[in-house]
């Protein structure tokens, strides 16, 4: 039987979008909006295509451990756990780091999911700072901060480099947010990441760059 893993990426895509939905109440295509950013910016900043594809896999991915996060918690009585929310988000990077370790990845991504918090001022779970963080996981904390916190309208796009420039050096480098203001210039971006069917566009450069 023929295993076709691009098609189960996006299958995998689709699962992960109604557990984000249901846990962090995010809205639908989330991990595909972040691989769409992580991409564009990947791209910009000369990542080779192999990197270019798995940074795609691992955008899609990044939030894999928060459903087993989930259901643990929903297993234990409440006494036990006691957890903040913080140490409920560590936790799932290092679950989403170890559920992935037999992914057939291209690259060396060791501790790229473990790591896609970390904050580029080191206030991040691990306290990684700058390029002790791993470049992949920079990519993909920005496409995830950015997409959890704004509203990807183009009537949006000052807001949005605003949001950028309060954040620069503190959440990421100086680097990946002038990627992304360039990458903003172009309006085919805006009109991709608002498609609600961006799998389709995911799958498609998933596909070429493999």
């Amino acid at each position: 039987m023929l295993f076709n893993l691009n098609e189960f990426l996006m299958s995998v895509s689709f699962a992960l979008d109604f557990v984000e939905m249901d846990v962090l109440g995010v809205p639908s295509n989330h991990g595909k909006r972040v691989a769409y950013i992580a991409l564009k910016v990947g791209q910009y900043l000369g990542l080779s295509s192999k990197e270019l594809h798995d940074i795609v896999s691992l955008a899609i991915l990044h939030d894999n451990g928060v459903s087993e996060k989930n259901l643990y918690n929903n297993l234990m009585c409440k006494e036990e756990i006691n957890l903040n929310e913080v140490e409920v988000a560590k936790k799932h990077c290092i679950i989403g780091e170890e559920n992935i370790i037999n992914y057939p990845f291209l690259t060396d991504v060791k501790n790229i999911i473990k790591y896609h918090h970390e904050k580029y001022d080191g206030s991040g779970f691990f306290k990684l700072k700058g390029d002790e963080i791993p470049i992949m996981a920079q990519i993909i904390q920005f496409a995830n901060d950015m997409e959890m916190n704004n509203n990807f309208k183009s009537d949006k796009k000052e807001e949005i480099i605003s949001f950028i420039k309060e954040r620069e050096n503190v959440s990421f480098s100086h680097k990946i947010s002038r990627a992304f203001i360039e990458i903003a210039r172009d309006e085919k971006f805006w009109i991709n990441i608002n498609n609600e069917s961006i799998n389709n566009i995911i799958k498609k450069k998933h596909q070429v760059i493999a």
